[in-house]
């Protein structure tokens, strides 16, 4: 997604993250400008990328997948097996977390996959542990 956004056609995309992270109370439109200026971004190039919508359908569809996988924060990360498709079928985990929970999650994801790998009939070939980033 970084590179489908006006921060990210001037690379500026982790600059802006962080201005954004700090002040997600305000998201408006005359604050994203405001901003962008503070990071050096070339106002004009900015300005008329984010006033077209150019990446608007992109960003929605984003949000639209993340919802119907049942995201309704950030971060979210869903930790598991790959399966067919690269679909992960596994544990979501939402918001700040300490490093303990991610470590029990993994381990019981591993411990199910050495226990399915163990029985000849449910040899899971080709699948592996992954994680998801932020939605």
């Amino acid at each position: 997604m970084k590179r489908l956004t006006a921060q990210g056609e001037q690379n500026r995309y982790w600059e802006m993250h962080d201005v954004l992270f700090e002040n997600s109370q305000d998201l408006s439109v005359p604050a994203l400008k405001v901003y962008a200026t503070k990071i050096g971004l070339k106002d004009d190039q900015f300005n008329a990328c984010l006033e077209s919508g150019k990446y608007a359908g992109e960003i929605q569809k984003e949000i639209t997948d993340g919802t119907e996988a049942g995201v309704d924060g950030t971060p979210t990360f869903v930790i598991g097996l790959t399966g067919s498709g690269e679909r992960i079928i596994g544990t979501m985990v939402s918001g700040a977390q300490p490093m303990a929970k991610f470590k029990q999650i993994i381990d019981d994801v591993l411990k199910v996959a050495e226990a399915d790998k163990s029985k000849p009939e449910k040899r899971s070939r080709g699948k592996s542990i992954s994680t998801t980033g932020t939605f």
